[in-house]
């Protein structure tokens, strides 16, 4: 088949455009996921934790890179994906530290 043949926007084609248009992270995205990250090292590692850090993370960055919100509505999304993510894991730290403590009543 000849390729000059096809239309000029194939979906491969499509495909490949869209993934170069794609905006890239803004610093405070960085920042934020950065902090997100900080769960594990703050945890010691884990699965958990390291599944929730890395979860939060990547919702950041990809709400950050969304250019069809404004900044301020990106960056409140950010902050609310981040501090979700801190109070999951207060939460599960204050559980873990509560059935200990149950365990040697």
């Amino acid at each position: 088949m000849d390729h000059s043949t096809l239309p000029p926007e194939t979906p491969l084609e499509a495909a490949t455009t869209t993934a170069k248009r794609k905006a890239p992270v803004p610093w405070w995205g960085w920042l934020l996921s950065a902090s997100c990250l900080g769960i594990v090292i703050v945890s010691m590692g884990g699965a958990l934790p390291g599944a929730l850090a890395g979860g939060s993370a990547a919702g950041v960055a990809t709400v950050a890179r969304r250019a069809d919100l404004s900044v301020a509505a990106r960056v409140a999304i950010c902050l609310a994906i981040t501090g979700a993510a801190w109070g999951i894991w207060l939460a599960l730290v204050l559980l873990a530290v509560s059935a200990s403590m149950a365990l040697h009543d």
